[in-house]
């Protein structure tokens, strides 16, 4: 899907037109065959039309023909999986294309906000990142709050827990190669000659690195949480095993008392009360005596 949309600072509010004009803002969503075609005649290379459709692209910045190629990383969760998808921003000198190949719902947002004109394009750019930026962090507080409940709950997680933890540190991993990447991109915006900024655009551009470099923060300490919480974990589940294994192993010696008491008086030769009517009463005593010896034993050794 292909919208123009335009705006300078008499009109109102941003209006979709049918052609391309100078100061437009071109939002591309998957775009077609047909679409990927009149991009192309537009001035956009097919190289870089297919990285911002593939899922697997890193933040960077490519500047050809007096046109700025800027490739961001954003957040997408569809059917309950989260993963990272590119975002490619063109900057013409007459108009700003950004192509993605789902519908993100802070460039909508962007659109409608009555701040926004489409003839401001360095401004335009900045804003996109810094919702990417924000985009990032409450996915990332939103990780963290989970991981806080399951903190609280160690001794119930559950093997579905364990699995869900794991795949959330591989999205984490994501997020912060992604940052790392992108906080690059955003000093090379502020430092290359090819994007005009005025000097609050700069400002922002300042404020944008710095958010990014929190947002990283943030990512790297999710990901020291959640391996904490799976060596506490790991933890917890060998301790437990190693007082079971404890318990188990000085069961199997209290019963060997009664083995060891029985099989002597077994034995076929001439043994003490082997004649006498209360021999077995006897044996019984004996054995439970020699028992509770042992139990006690055990209770303060912490055998037990």
């Amino acid at each position: 899907m292909l919208t123009i949309h335009h705006r300078t600072v008499k009109d109102p509010r941003v209006e979709v037109i049918p052609v391309v004009k100078v100061g437009c803002w071109i939002n591309v969503v998957d775009p077609t065959k047909d679409e990927v075609t009149f991009l192309t005649q537009l001035g956009l290379l097919p190289e870089n039309i297919d990285d911002a459709l593939d899922p697997d692209e890193l933040p960077r910045v490519e500047v050809k023909d007096d046109r700025v190629y800027i490739i961001l990383n954003t957040p997408f969760e569809e059917n309950g999986v989260i993963r990272k998808i590119p975002l490619l921003l063109v900057i013409f000198h007459e108009f700003l294309v950004t192509i993605c190949k789902h519908n993100l719902d802070f460039i909508p947002g962007l659109l409608s906000d009555r701040n926004v004109f489409t003839t401001q394009k360095a401004k335009n750019v900045l804003q996109i990142c810094l919702k990417v930026t924000e985009a990032f962090t409450q996915r990332i507080r939103r990780i963290d709050k989970s991981m806080a409940i399951k903190r609280g709950n160690l001794t119930r997680l559950t093997e579905n827990d364990i699995i869900g933890m794991v795949e959330l540190e591989e999205v984490l991993n994501e997020f912060n190669s992604s940052l790392v990447a992108q906080i690059g991109v955003f000093q090379k915006i502020l430092s290359s000659r090819s994007i005009e900024f005025f000097k609050n655009d700069k400002e922002l551009t300042e404020d944008l690195i710095i958010d990014s470099r929190q947002c990283q923060d943030m990512c790297s300490t999710s990901l020291k949480t959640i391996n904490n919480i799976r060596e506490a974990y790991s933890a917890i589940l060998t301790n437990n095993l190693n007082r079971v294994i404890k318990f188990l192993t000085s069961l199997t010696a209290l019963l060997a008392v009664p083995t060891i008491v029985s099989s002597m008086f077994g034995m076929n030769v001439p043994l003490p009360l082997s004649e006498h009517p209360m021999a077995f009463g006897f044996i019984a005593l004996l054995t439970i005596l020699l028992m509770s010896g042992a139990i006690v034993f055990f209770y303060f050794k912490r055998w037990l």
